[in-house]
């Protein structure tokens, strides 16, 4: 018994030590430190402070498969604080939510970088958007409460309403709890077809992609099960 335990303080302390020799540990703190003291001034939902890149091993895949598609503008529908979008590659981003607390957090955060709208402001984003050539919708880690029929209409009105051409969004594999609801790759077939499958690389969830049948960009992606 004493053996087990003096195994467990030092498989402890060597994790605690290999933590404090990385610099993403330490960003990861920083962050969640900062996000704290903001809920303080701005009383957004406690889950945006565990939302950090960081901490999110999906994130490059969706960088990756964002890159790929190369759109002039992107919106992250349920944006937060921007940690997703404020990563990604586009001449024009925009972050949507519907908490106006966290809106005007992220705007002091990352209101430079990117253009974060209330739901309230879908005018403004469509203004914003003009002509831009081809448009990437993100719907990522938020609407596994809603059922797919309601994940369906709002993801048809953002379509619309964006002229998007491509749309990312993440689908719970068989397994993992603490979901209310498990969508498929094919609930947003109506929009257009999925030009990509992809592993999140985070044991929980895979990345679809889709091309909006209304799109005017043809370059298609090879599907993978990776």
């Amino acid at each position: 018994m004493q053996n087990r335990r003096a195994s467990a303080r030092d498989s402890l302390s060597r994790y605690a030590f290999e933590n404090l020799t990385r610099r993403r540990w330490w960003r990861l703190l920083a962050k969640r430190s900062l996000y704290t003291v903001l809920r303080a001034a701005y009383p957004f939902d406690r889950w945006h402070c565990r939302v950090v890149r960081e901490n999110c091993r999906y994130f490059d895949r969706v960088r990756a498969l964002h890159g790929e598609l190369r759109p002039d503008a992107t919106v992250e529908v349920g944006s937060g604080l921007g940690e997703i979008v404020s990563g990604l590659e586009s001449p024009i981003l925009i972050g949507v939510d519907r908490d106006a607390a966290v809106i005007r957090a992220a705007r002091l955060l990352r209101g430079r970088r990117v253009t974060f709208l209330h739901m309230s402001e879908l005018e403004r984003m469509e203004s914003l958007l003009g002509q831009s050539a081809s448009a990437c919708l993100l719907f990522l880690n938020w609407f596994h409460v809603y059922r797919p029929e309601e994940v369906q209409r709002f993801a048809r009105e953002y379509v619309r309403r964006t002229n998007a051409t491509h749309v990312i969004f993440d689908v719970i594999n068989e397994g993992p709890g603490g979901y209310r609801f498990r969508h498929t790759p094919e609930m947003l077939l109506d929009i257009g077809p999925i030009i990509a499958v992809r592993d999140a690389g985070d044991g929980i969830r895979r990345l679809v992609a889709l091309r909006a049948n209304h799109g005017n960009q043809s370059a298609r992606l090879h599907d993978a099960n990776e």
